[in-house]
């Protein structure tokens, strides 16, 4: 339960736990390099998404900030437009 739980948390969905799993037995090391390799490549690309949703949030708070607090709210705004 301890293997599936801290695979889970790295990223692995249930049937690749499954499969890490299966391959443990039979010590395919290749394969589970390249399912992690794989969850790697994921892991950084959501990463670069959220650190770009991050910096829009940013400047939007900003905007808001620095704005007038009237009726033109600039993250109302900017929803409306994108």
């Amino acid at each position: 339960m301890r293997f599936i739980k801290r695979a889970q948390g790295l990223g692995f969905s249930l049937s690749e736990v499954g499969e890490l799993l299966s391959l443990d037995q039979t010590s395919a090391c290749e394969a589970s390099h390249d399912l992690a390799a794989h969850n790697l490549v994921l892991v950084a690309q959501k990463m670069n998404d959220l650190a770009a949703i991050r910096q829009v949030l940013v400047d939007l708070v900003r905007q808001c900030e620095a704005g007038d607090g009237g009726a033109n709210c600039p993250i109302i705004v900017a929803l409306k437009r994108e």
